[in-house]
C-alpha cells in the first residue's frame, strides 16, 4: 500500500521516523524504509537500500503516487548521482 489510511498524527510520525532512520543509516537517493504499524506505533521492519525498481515495485509506485513518472524518477536519480 503506497498510502495506507492512517490517522494524520500516526502518518506524520511514520514519515518523520522513516526519514530519521534513513538519515541515521546514511542512505541517499534510493531507499525504502518499511514500517509495521499497530494502533498507535510504527515499528521498523527493514531499510531496503536497493528496493525493486520495476513498474510494479513499491518504490516506483510510491513515486507515481507523488506524480513522478518512471522516466522522471530515473532522471532525478541519475542527476543526483552526477551532481555528487
Amino acid at each position: 500500500v503506497v498510502q495506507p489510511e492512517l490517522p494524520a498524527p500516526l502518518a506524520e510520525a511514520c514519515r518523520v521516523t522513516a526519514e530519521a532512520i534513513g538519515a541515521a543509516c546514511g542512505v541517499r537517493d534510493l531507499a525504502r524504509v518499511d514500517l509495521l504499524v499497530d494502533d498507535a506505533t510504527a515499528w521498523l521492519l527493514e531499510v531496503n537500500t536497493m528496493p525493486g525498481f520495476t513498474a510494479s515495485s513499491l518504490y516506483p509506485m510510491a513515486a507515481a503516487a507523488a506524480h513522478l513518472p518512471m522516466p522522471a524518477l530515473c532522471d532525478r536519480l541519475v542527476r543526483a548521482a552526477v551532481d555528487r
